[in-house]
């Protein structure tokens, strides 16, 4: 039997770098709460353009986390009530490595006007292997970069997190507790 779950906040985000098993756990979660997910932004741009990360130019990096920047917000700011599997922090902890000129202009823009997540998960890319899907980087190296990206950006703004850990099922009741 499944039972649904009617949270109190409406606007869920997860934030961490690649690789730490945000799809499973949004999975789980929307078998129990009614939100509208937010899923995968950057993995459809990535797909329906046939852009190789790894291997494209930085200018081309550069116009992928631009286009990537609008479109979560645009996403983000038609839903009431959403979970999503990425955070525009995310994003521009990103854009950092690509251009730093851009990196600056998009944290300016979050200064200024920042998103109304009413709660942040995050959650250190320890936990498991990096898996190769095709598409995600594998490298623990530049995954750590982000990781890095993501603190200094959330330090430097004031944003709280709510850090979580452990087995996909001690995630879930962590998140539970935070939401009810």
């Amino acid at each position: 039997m499944i039972i649904t779950i009617t949270p109190k906040i409406k606007k869920i985000a997860f934030s961490w770098p690649h690789g730490t098993g945000k799809t499973t756990i949004m999975k789980e979660l929307l078998l129990i709460l009614p939100y509208q997910p937010i899923r995968e932004v950057a993995r459809k741009f990535i797909t329906r353009r046939w852009i190789n990360l790894a291997t494209c130019s930085n200018n081309r990096k550069t116009d992928f986390q631009i286009t990537l920047f609008r479109e979560q917000w645009r996403v983000e700011k038609k839903h009431n009530s959403f979970i999503s599997d990425r955070t525009l922090y995310d994003i521009v902890a990103y854009t950092k490595e690509v251009n730093i000129d851009f990196y600056n202009i998009q944290l300016e823009q979050l200064k200024k006007n920042p998103p109304d997540y009413d709660v942040i998960f995050y959650l250190s890319p320890w936990e498991f292997e990096l898996e190769d899907d095709g598409v995600r980087f594998t490298d623990p190296a530049f995954q750590r970069k982000i990781h890095n990206n993501l603190l200094k950006i959330y330090e430097m703004l004031g944003i709280e997190v709510v850090y979580i850990s452990g087995t996909v099922q001690e995630r879930l009741e962590q998140i539970i507790k935070v939401l009810v």
